[in-house]
Formats: C-alpha cells, sequence, structure tokens
C-alpha cells in the first residue's frame, strides 16, 4: 500500500472522528486516526476498492466504541458538570423561574446509576434519541424515551421526599 492511501486514511478518519456526534476529544480523534491506520495496514493489499471510505466507516465504529468505552461519560460527568446537566434534564436550558439549586440537584444526581447519569449528560448535551439508543446500548429511541421517563420519575419521587420542588408541568422539553 502506497504513503498516499495511508495519508488519505488517516485524513479521511481524522475528519470522520472530528464530525462524529460523539464528539471526541482532540487526543481521541488522533488516538481515532492512528487506530485506523493500523487497521489499514493488517489489511491484503489491494483488497480495499476505497480507502476513504473504508476508513470514515472504521473511525465511526471506533467514535461509538469509545463513547460506549466504561469510564468516558463518567469522567465528563465528574467534572463538575453533573449538577448543571441534571438541572438541564429537569427544566430545559431556557428556564424563566431559575433552576433547582446546584446542592440540590447533585444531591438527585447522586440517587441514580452510573449509567442513568450517563443518559442524563447525553440528554443535557442534546443527543438525539437514536443516537442515545446507538451509543448505550439500547433497541430503539422509544427505549431511550421509556428509560427517560423511568429517571425522571426517581428523580421526581426521591425530589418529594427530600422537599424540593421540579416544577415538572413547566418542563419545556417533552418526551
Amino acid at each position: 500500500m502506497s504513503t498516499l492511501e495511508y495519508q488519505q486514511v488517516h485524513e479521511a478518519a481524522t475528519i470522520r472522528a472530528r464530525s462524529h456526534p460523539t464528539r471526541p476529544s482532540p487526543q481521541d480523534v488522533e488516538d481515532i486516526a492512528q487506530e485506523t491506520v493500523a487497521r489499514f495496514a493488517k489489511q491484503e493489499p489491494g483488497s480495499i476498492e476505497n480507502p476513504a471510505a473504508w476508513a470514515n466507516i472504521v473511525a465511526g465504529n471506533l467514535c461509538v466504541n469509545l463513547a460506549r468505552s466504561p469510564g468516558r461519560r463518567q469522567a465528563e460527568m465528574d467534572e463538575d458538570d453533573g449538577p448543571r446537566a441534571l438541572n438541564r434534564f429537569l427544566v430545559g436550558s431556557s428556564s424563566s423561574w431559575g433552576a433547582i439549586v446546584r446542592e440540590q440537584a447533585g444531591v438527585l444526581l447522586a440517587m441514580l446509576t452510573p449509567r442513568e447519569r450517563e443518559l442524563v449528560q447525553l440528554i443535557a448535551e442534546d443527543t438525539p434519541q437514536s443516537e442515545i439508543a446507538e451509543i448505550m446500548g439500547y433497541a430503539n429511541a422509544d427505549s431511550v424515551k421509556v428509560t427517560l421517563n423511568r429517571i425522571r420519575k426517581k428523580i421526581k419521587d426521591g425530589a418529594d421526599s427530600a422537599g424540593l420542588a421540579t416544577h415538572w408541568e413547566e418542563h419545556s422539553r417533552p418526551y
């Protein structure tokens, strides 16, 4: 395989990773591009008709695998965005009556499992439910909706028992 083909694969993988909905970090983008080139090198010479198209598919799959990897989303949530993400999930991003204070949101967020917090984070990032289903391994977007409703009920029950107001009737984002 020629140097030009390796360059095409690297460039196509980099572009795909940068534009992927999972929004990998710049370091992850480079890792994905390098992994794509390494996989390309293992292929039989001439077995791939369009190296750029092949790299696009492989890089997209690597992005999804990275998003599914244990700890990635949890690390993002641990960067002190958890209460804000929960707040956006509960009341939307454009609420005029204010939001649940950070301390209250942190308490409610702690009630959720790591997988539920990951789902809340994806919703807070405005990730489409169909992509959430793909990233998190749900059957389809309807399964994501059912899980979101269960999470909202869990949060509401916890808020009610703690005497916190959630203002569900004013929620701007229907699920």
